[in-house]
């Protein structure tokens, strides 16, 4: 299960039975093995983008995965989608690439997987109209390209946790750093700068993260893998 941050897998670790933390892996920023349902599951997070969803999926290739779920939150671009929905994708569309990837769920959801958050509620309206596509995300199409190569099924199993019609009052991606990891003194910083609207909206956000998270951790465990 590889997602871009821990919290993302928080409530899924919580039901895995004897899980333990992977301390060992240093190429991945958090791991935790457990059991769930006569299952060993592995659950991963490593920061924003393809790169380093890639590099959480090699760190984990010896251990010879049955199959590998790209997961966490969304960004929704269906107007009809809301808060801590479930989205199961059959397909996944590489923004840069114009690549598109096929899951193991036969029916399901387009989600467009590029390397940037989408800051504005027109600009997810126009990706909606030209893609066709439900939600978007930064880290599923990583994934895809080495579940290939591993020979696996690979699934796309997302959570909104922002709407089609909300803007974004900071600019996520200039708080990147170099390593392309979310940086929370920019994003502090950021919102200080216009505290009437930016800090409202990153408390809202994240009332919006811990309720996805609990809808997340509670169908992974679910799904008919």
């Amino acid at each position: 299960m590889i997602a871009a941050e821990t919290r993302e897998l928080t409530a899924l670790a919580a039901q895995l039975a004897g899980r333990r933390r992977l301390s060992g892996t240093r190429a991945v920023a958090y791991a935790e093995a457990g059991e769930h349902g006569r299952r060993r599951w592995i659950a991963a997070a490593n920061g924003p983008g393809p790169r380093l969803a890639s590099a959480a999926v090699c760190a984990f290739a010896a251990e010879m995965p049955s199959r590998v779920v790209s997961t966490g939150y969304c960004g929704a671009l269906d107007p009809a989608l809301r808060i801590a929905d479930i989205v199961v994708c059959n397909r996944v569309l590489d923004a840069d690439s114009n690549e598109r990837y096929l899951t193991a769920d036969e029916f399901g959801a387009t989600c467009l997987s590029g390397d940037r958050v989408i800051q504005t509620a027109r600009e997810k309206q126009y990706l909606h109209e030209t893609t066709g596509a439900s939600v978007v995300e930064m880290e599923a199409a990583g994934v895809a390209v080495e579940a290939a190569r591993l020979g696996v099924p690979f699934h796309c199993i997302r959570v909104v946790s922002d709407t089609a019609h909300e803007d974004m009052a900071v600019d996520f991606n200039a708080a990147r750093g170099a390593d392309g990891r979310f940086r929370t003194g920019p994003i502090l910083r950021a919102a200080l700068r216009s505290p009437g609207k930016a800090l409202p909206q990153l408390v809202r956000l994240g009332g919006h993260a811990r309720t996805a998270t609990a809808r997340l951790g509670d169908y992974l465990v679910t799904h008919p893998f």
